[in-house]
């Protein structure tokens, strides 16, 4: 009894230790990368722990990196409006006459926009563009002579694709509201119940959808939602917050707590930018101004686009 005893206490210390792993039967399992390990040596489980590909699927639970998944989701499924984008950015790309004809053709309409593979949102806000200007663009990409360039022959075409028009406007219908959502996850400064009523109003949104992409797409949130272990916890504290029972006075802090870790990431980038390798001998004192500069002005510019 006592061996039996001791070996569950060495299991959950075990668990403890990692808590990205389960027990499934007599093999462990990996909730956050669904695979199971070759066996149960600390030294194995620490080198998973430790390892890009768990760091990266641990990232993509993240409620922010979980709408970025859903919008490439939605973006697999309209192939041909995902084609027309890239044409279109490919024609204005470093040729400056063609960009100089667009603003002449249509003054007060920001250029085509790019799509940013590692930028969240980008490619819904590419649709929104082109569902919007839709008309605007394609006026200007028909004064180009087509047999000067195989791309602006190719994308004339796309453009005379009524398939396109009607996945743009239903890409503006459905997922608009993807839009302003991501915009509020990047602003650090909203408090933890507004982050959670974020998320809920977008599960209700992909809920109401029954087309084809409506469904993989809130196949793709909800499976993600569900592998994010830490989500509970803060809902949990949220939740003694609003009673007014918080387990100790720590759980006040987690008021204005962040979901997303996008300020740790771009601090890595100021970080990088910073200490260069011609600047490698920076004072504290130094390097602390330089970050209440940066911290300034973009808290002033946050501000001044309200």
């Amino acid at each position: 009894m006592s061996r039996r005893l001791s070996y569950a206490y060495q299991i959950n210390k075990f668990i403890q230790r990692f808590p990205d792993l389960c027990v499934d039967g007599p093999v462990i399992k990996c909730r956050v990368c669904e695979i199971n390990l070759l066996g149960w040596s600390a030294y194995q489980c620490k080198r998973h722990v430790e390892s890009q590909t768990h760091k990266k699927n641990r990232l993509l639970q993240l409620p922010y990196w979980v709408l970025h998944c859903v919008a490439e989701v939605i973006r697999n499924n309209y192939q041909a409006v995902d084609n027309l984008i890239s044409s279109t950015a490919k024609i204005f790309l470093k040729s400056p006459q063609r960009i100089k004809e667009f603003h002449k053709s249509c003054p007060g309409i920001s250029e085509p926009p790019q799509p940013i593979s590692t930028r969240s949102g980008t490619w819904l806000k590419a649709c929104f563009y082109y569902s919007k200007y839709f008309h605007d663009v394609k006026s200007v990409i028909f004064k180009f002579d087509p047999s000067k360039s195989h791309a602006i022959r190719e994308c004339q075409q796309m453009y005379e694709d009524p398939e396109v028009v009607e996945n743009l406007h239903t890409i503006q219908d459905k997922y608009s509201i993807l839009r302003n959502v991501i915009d509020q996850l990047e602003d650090g400064s909203i408090p933890l119940d507004q982050s959670f009523q974020i998320v809920d109003n977008v599960n209700t949104v992909l809920q109401n959808l029954t087309d084809v992409p409506g469904t993989e797409a809130t196949s793709k949130f909800n499976d993600l939602l569900q592998k994010n272990l830490d989500l509970p916890k803060l809902g949990n504290i949220l939740q003694s917050l609003h009673e007014g029972n918080a387990a100790n006075d720590l759980d006040q802090y987690f008021k204005y707590a962040n979901i997303t870790s996008l300020d740790v990431e771009r601090s890595f980038s100021k970080y990088v930018a910073l200490f260069a390798d011609k600047r490698m001998c920076l004072k504290e004192a130094t390097t602390e101004a330089i970050l209440m500069i940066q911290t300034y002005a973009m808290v002033h510019h946050s501000r001044a686009t309200k």
